[in-house]
Order: C-alpha cells, then structure tokens, then sequence
C-alpha cells in the first residue's frame, strides 16, 4: 500500500469498529482536525469503487471527533441527522482526506459539515446534526480500547 502523506499520524482514539475499518490517521494542528484513510479492497463495493456506507461512516467519525475533542475534557456527540453528496468517485487505493467544518456548537445541538478531498478535488460532502451528552463514562483517548 502506498505511503502515508506528511503529518498524519495514527488515529489518537480506537474502538473495535474502528480498527475494523481502518486504518484511519489524523493530523492535527492548533485549529483543524483533519482525517485521512487509504481506501482499500475491503472498502469497496462490488464495481471495486469505495462503498458509500464507508464514505458515510468516516464522514460521521469526522465531524464527530472533530467536535468532540475541540474542547477540553471532549464532549461526546450523537448523531441525529446525517446528509451525504457523491460527486465523484474514490478509487481503491485513493488517499482521502476528510476537512471538516464546525458551523456551530451550541449547549445541546451542533451542526458541522466536511468534504472528501482526492487529489486536490471533491468527491463527496456531507453535514450533520449532532446533539451533545453528559459524558457518564471515561472518553478513552491516546490508543485506549473502547
């Protein structure tokens, strides 16, 4: 498989769903979250395209993480809405990287949006609609199983 681009580094927080689909990487600065995969052949659907539920799932993971770990200590999210736009495809083997948008974080309701970008070009955009918890459990991070 080809090679990671610069800056991106594992995913900081893992689960069993998550490390079913991934590998999935993030690279993180002051104020952007941004979170990359390799799409490969367990990704694709039976024409050898990335599958649309993958693309739905990192779009949900995306906007989520983002959110949740904008704030110290992280506010877990649940997704209430979510709206996905195909307007390319991935290709097995494709890097994408996922840039997501915070419009607003409310007290209870947050809205967010992202885009898949492969080669410098969108191949797809989704928003969402988030509503927020009290967090009553621990909010593994840095490689803890969830």
């Amino acid at each position: 498989m080809a090679d990671i681009p610069a800056g991106f580094e594992k995913l900081f927080r893992f689960s069993e769903y998550t490390d079913l689909i991934g590998p999935l990487y993030s690279r993180k600065t002051d104020d952007d979250l941004v979170l990359g995969m390799r799409f490969e052949k367990k990704h694709g659907n039976s024409r050898g395209k990335a599958h649309g539920g993958m693309i739905s799932t990192l779009a949900d993971i995306a906007m989520g993480y983002t959110m949740a770990f904008s704030e110290t200590p992280p506010r877990p999210f649940l997704t209430v809405s979510l709206s996905i736009d195909f307007m390319g495809h991935i290709e097995i083997g494709d890097w994408v990287s996922v840039h997501v948008t915070v419009d607003r974080k409310g007290s209870s309701i947050a809205f967010a949006r992202c885009e898949f970008i492969v080669d410098n070009r969108t191949v797809a955009r989704a928003s969402g609609v988030f509503k927020t918890t009290k967090a009553d459990f621990e909010f593994p991070i840095e490689g803890e199983k969830t």
